[in-house]
């Protein structure tokens, strides 16, 4: 995956007077700038219960790291994923 910085960078350039090329020689900047967005949208964390300690957990709905409620996660520390949890 590229890095965010060079993603902006390409769209930056896509939409510029200068650009040259057409948005089929951007296509895997366009789908990194997707899936970026999409992590930013909140997601709702999924298997929430509690654990042998008591705690309140649940797992990432991008790629199941588990959350802990109680240290307010809102987001994922491992994808970035955006998420909310229901109360």
């Amino acid at each position: 995956m590229k890095d965010r910085e060079t993603v902006i960078e390409a769209l930056q350039y896509m939409i510029s007077e200068n650009c040259t090329e057409t948005q089929f020689d951007y296509t895997d900047d366009i789908e990194a700038a997707i899936v970026m967005l999409k992590e930013q949208e909140e997601a709702t964390v999924i298997s929430i219960h509690r654990n042998g300690f008591g705690s309140r957990v649940g797992s990432c709905p991008n790629c199941q790291k588990v959350l802990h409620y109680e240290y307010n996660q809102s987001f994922c520390g491992k994808c970035g994923q955006a998420v909310k949890w229901d109360e």
